[in-house]
């Protein structure tokens, strides 16, 4: 009678803890579904929150397989406001863009590559239909469907084109200047090498990019010297203005005029050195060249004793040569610039002034005497002038070449003063005088 007994409280026993197990399955349970609702909702406020646009979509085929169409499943209002569409569950995208299959580019090819085989895409492109750009994110979450998740980046891509217009605009510039333009990093090395800086060097600039200035272009006597300002982080020093020789492919040198300037960083720190220059290689030659011709003509003045004048047509005197031993150098170096008419009697000044007309006039050499004080002492002086190529703006020139003959003046009037008073001793004396020659010839 007892067994049977035992065997029931055994049995309810177990029934009880069944029980137990199954409430606490079902506690579990319950405390799984409010998870999972409380991670719904949190999805769906995340997904209708999301500055990002999403939307999961299934691909549709034709009879070959050919991707032609798509229909949304789900989209948050990102989405909507992204692309200016609403209430998009279950329509067609030909139905909302009708050129969708013409479009330049091939998205149904792309979505369905997603779709179908799984792949994950990173597509950056423009959309005609709204005529916006989107950065699109597209995975496959189950086999013929596509999630995307979408930003629209036109403000960002329209800055970068106004970006790329400046610096195309920029480098047109640079390559349209004459002056040698190169912008280094503060390693030194090149970041940028206009067309004139190609043209003069022989370097393109892909020859040259990422080099260091000294590599290539800096002679080797001044490669110590540049490498050292990028070397010690002693941009500081660096000059602002210089003359350095460049040295080109083929090995010439070439002497460059630069002026240097610095770009900062946000930090405020030397980030770039830009370096325009201009080649004053020919200009160098031609005023050492000039400074010799000079020095010659100057030497060759200085051992002629007659002093050159350069007078314009009005009587000015542009320009006054005369040798260190001219005795009227003193004085006549005081005309150049002035008027005849300020500088000699009005008698003197208007023969003259008549002699540069006449001169220019006949165009053949012209001759006068005129006298002047220098030195405190009175001096005859001959003129003689030539027309001349034009040296003053506008006026018409001739150079004169003065000589001071007062000791020819001095002779002759001496000499008239002899034959003078010889005159009057002959007039006056009370007999007879004659001439002979040595042998007693009768003259």
């Amino acid at each position: 009678m007892d067994k049977p007994r035992v065997d029931s409280e055994r049995e309810l026993e177990e029934l009880r803890l069944r029980v137990q197990e199954l409430k606490t399955l079902v506690e579990r349970l319950q405390m799984t579904r409010e998870a999972l609702r409380d991670s719904e909702e949190r999805y769906g406020m995340l997904f209708g929150k999301m500055l990002a646009g999403c939307a999961l979509r299934e691909i549709i085929c034709d009879e070959d397989g050919k991707p032609v169409d798509y229909r949304f499943l789900e989209v948050n209002p990102s989405f909507e406001r992204m692309f200016g569409l609403e209430q998009l569950e279950g329509r067609l995208g030909t139905e909302l863009f009708p050129r969708l299959r013409d479009l330049s580019f091939d998205w149904l090819g792309v979505y369905g590559e997603v779709a179908l085989e799984g792949i994950e895409a990173n597509i950056e492109q423009y959309f005609e239909p709204t005529g916006r750009w989107y950065l699109i994110s597209a995975y496959s979450p189950q086999e013929g469907q596509f999630a995307t998740t979408c930003w629209d980046i036109t403000d960002t891509k329209r800055t970068e084109e106004r970006l790329r217009r400046k610096q195309k605009f920029l480098a047109t510039v640079l390559d349209t200047v004459g002056a040698l333009v190169m912008v280094l990093d503060k390693t030194g090395r090149i970041v940028r090498f206009n067309r004139a800086s190609e043209t003069l060097s022989g370097y393109s600039f892909g020859e040259v990019r990422d080099l260091c200035l000294w590599d290539v272009l800096i002679t080797p006597k001044a490669v110590d010297q540049v490498r050292g300002y990028f070397g010690d982080n002693n941009l500081s020093s660096f000059p602002s203005r210089c003359e350095t020789y460049l040295m080109t492919k083929s090995g010439e040198y070439r002497l460059v005029d630069w002026s240097n300037s610095f770009l900062f960083d946000d930090n405020g720190s030397i980030e770039f050195v830009v370096c325009s220059g201009t080649d004053i290689t020919e200009r160098r030659r031609i005023n050492n060249a000039l400074r010799e011709s000079e020095a010659r003509l100057r030497a060759f003045v200085n051992s002629l004793p007659d002093v050159s004048l350069i007078l314009d047509e009005d009587g000015r005197c542009v320009e006054v040569l005369a040798s260190e031993e001219s005795l009227s150098k003193q004085d006549l170096y005081g005309w150049k610039g002035q008027l005849l008419h300020n500088v000699l009697s009005r008698k003197d000044a208007d023969r003259f002034l008549e002699l540069i007309h006449r001169t220019l006039k006949t165009n053949r050499a012209e001759m006068m005497e005129y006298s002047i004080v220098a030195n405190g002492e009175s001096h005859w002086l001959e003129a003689r002038m030539s027309p001349v190529l034009n040296i003053a703006p506008d006026k018409r020139t001739v150079v004169c070449i003065t000589r001071d003959i007062t000791e020819r003046k001095l002779a002759e009037e001496a000499l008239q003063q002899r034959e003078r008073e010889f005159k009057a001793l002959v007039e006056n004396a009370p007999d007879v005088i004659a001439r002979f020659d040595r042998d007693c010839r009768f003259l």
